[in-house]
């Protein structure tokens, strides 16, 4: 996530957690190992990656699963939200996130490009989870889960992060009605299209 230096957004406060499951978890990454162990889930999907710290810490705790994991890594200046990732080192953050997750071989699939473009190169009913973390506009969080549940199997999940924002906020209460929010102001639920 990249905040614009637009003079017209502040980043919204943390909201709290609607759910106490989580114990003394703090960080994104450990809500979704957390799930994922108990779970027993072998697949899943990051999108927005940045340098890679989440993903590399689920594959970390979760030695039996298999991540993909998409970012564009460039600058959007006409992205309608609040992010438009104008004057970072895109190339280094992508190097980093590589490097980081060559460690996991197989087990880490990077995908350089917009999200719901690579979406449909994953199968169908082939995920246990989606954890969104890409455009956190409106329109983008919508098109994120559009493009995305399809891939989730019955059963899965669908997670993201930033239900304190009202973009975020305003896609998953209309799109993944009875979300809970975790740590970190992680969302999710047991995916069922509205």
């Amino acid at each position: 996530m990249a905040i614009k230096d637009r003079a017209d957004f502040v980043c919204p406060p943390p909201i709290q957690p609607t759910v106490d499951w989580f114990g003394k978890m703090k960080r994104r990454g450990q809500v979704i190992a957390w799930l994922a162990r108990k779970h027993g889930w072998t697949r899943g999907a990051e999108l927005g990656l940045w340098e890679g710290a989440t993903m590399a810490f689920v594959l970390q705790e979760c030695q039996s699963l298999h991540m993909i994991g998409v970012d564009l890594w460039t600058p959007q200046p006409d992205n309608p939200g609040p992010e438009g990732y104008e004057g970072w080192d895109h190339d280094q953050h992508e190097r980093t996130c590589r490097d980081r997750l060559a460690a996991y071989g197989a087990r880490a699939t990077i995908i350089k490009g917009w999200t719901v473009e690579v979406a449909a190169q994953v199968d169908d009913a082939s995920l246990d989870f989606v954890f969104i973390d890409a455009d956190h506009s409106e329109k983008g969080v919508r098109a994120d889960i559009a493009a995305w549940g399809p891939k989730i199997k019955p059963g899965g999940w669908m997670l993201g992060h930033d239900a304190s924002w009202p973009s975020v906020r305003a896609a998953i209460n209309d799109l993944v009605p009875g979300y809970w929010v975790g740590p970190d102001v992680t969302w999710g639920r047991v995916w069922r299209p509205a």
